[in-house]
């Protein structure tokens, strides 16, 4: 103890002020569904990015795509199953989406 506190004491740095985070990092190619698969669960992106490769972190609860190291996409992570962001789609896939029953009707 007297030579922690002698030599070693001083050399200490203090805790940053966020704590760390585990994450893990994956690739995967952007399908022609605008999402791309992230353990069991799919997760949109923009629809440029179709049949590129990107990277992806993974935290518990979020879910970041990058492109040549700038972030393109969050998401809050799932367990399993889907999470599209409709602004993710082209303009005219998001204009029917917009349709009416009446005008599908018609």
């Amino acid at each position: 103890m007297a030579v922690f506190e002698a030599v070693e004491a001083e050399t200490l740095l203090p805790l940053p002020p966020t704590p760390f985070v585990l994450a893990r990092w994956s690739t995967a190619v952007v399908g022609p569904d605008i999402h791309v698969k992230v353990g069991s669960t799919l997760y949109s992106v923009p629809w440029k990015l179709i049949g590129r490769r990107v990277d992806v972190r993974s935290t518990a609860t979020m879910v970041q795509v990058f492109l040549d190291g700038d972030l393109v996409k969050t998401h809050v992570a799932l367990e399993q199953g889907k999470r599209t962001d409709r602004t993710d789609y082209p303009p005219e896939k998001i204009a029917f989406q917009m349709r009416t029953p009446i005008w599908c009707r018609t």
